[in-house]
């Protein structure tokens, strides 16, 4: 299963200093009015993995440009762009101090404009998510050989068996050579593939003897190279299988 996603509508913006922010000051002066600055990001990793919250950053200022900045509490995955984005920060001439600047990360439903006012200890940064998706790794069990035996009389059908999903209990079933192949390449809600350890069950619509089409509801177990299992066809006729792995080819 494969699916591929984009994060778009990166968003800034500063907020007014607030009452509690503004007490954040070390030095005991207010943060000096700034006058420079490279945009806030919201680092690529972080919005990947939907990670929000707050990054307070202490600041050392020579008197015009910041020469330190340290981040103290938040998310590790936004740390580094806080501290990068506080070293860039220029001020107004002022008293040498060492400051606090929280930044806020969060997802927003609407872009919001990008703006520093003259001076804030606060710094809000948006961005516009879409759903995640999620990438399951596919295991190849390879192509086997069945034989279907039931009162319709005896098939043999070639089955590729793999699996996916979280704890790999996703099972896909295709039947490539078989007379079935065709059903079962759009064989909507009624196909179905489950795997629990070594018992397999799944759903195809098998080509019968007499010529029928009839959607297929099998159990099996997988022993080593081996399968066997027993089924029951929407005509309520019941049967046993087997299926053997058939050997990859030889490279040379």
């Amino acid at each position: 299963m494969t699916s591929m996603f984009r994060l778009v509508g990166l968003a800034l913006s500063l907020l007014p200093l607030s009452a509690a922010a503004a007490r954040a000051q070390d030095s005991g002066q207010t943060l000096p009015k700034l006058i420079s600055h490279a945009d806030a990001v919201y680092p690529q990793i972080a919005k990947t993995a939907h990670v929000t919250g707050d990054v307070v950053v202490k600041i050392t200022t020579d008197g015009q440009s910041v020469v330190d900045a340290k981040a103290e509490s938040g998310p590790p995955l936004l740390l580094r762009a806080s501290e990068d984005n506080a070293k860039t920060w220029k001020f107004a001439p002022h008293s040498p101090g060492t400051f606090r600047v929280t930044y806020h990360y969060r997802f927003l439903s609407d872009d919001v404009a990008a703006s520093f006012p003259d001076s804030s200890a606060d710094v809000e940064i948006a961005a516009v998510p879409q759903p995640m998706s999620i990438y399951y790794a596919t295991m190849e069990f390879g192509r086997w050989k069945a034989e279907l035996k039931s009162p319709h009389g005896r098939l043999r059908e070639s089955l590729e068996l793999s699996s996916s999903g979280p704890d790999g209990e996703w099972l896909g079933v295709a039947t490539p050579d078989g007379p079935s192949a065709n059903d079962n390449k759009d064989n909507g809600d009624d196909e179905f593939g489950h795997k629990d350890g070594d018992v397999l069950t799944f759903s195809l619509r098998i080509a019968e003897p007499d010529g029928k089409h009839l959607q297929t509801y099998f159990v099996g177990k997988m022993f080593g190279d081996k399968i066997v299992g027993t089924f029951v066809d929407a005509s309520g006729a019941r049967g046993t299988w087997a299926a053997t792995r058939i050997p990859d080819p030889v490279k040379k």
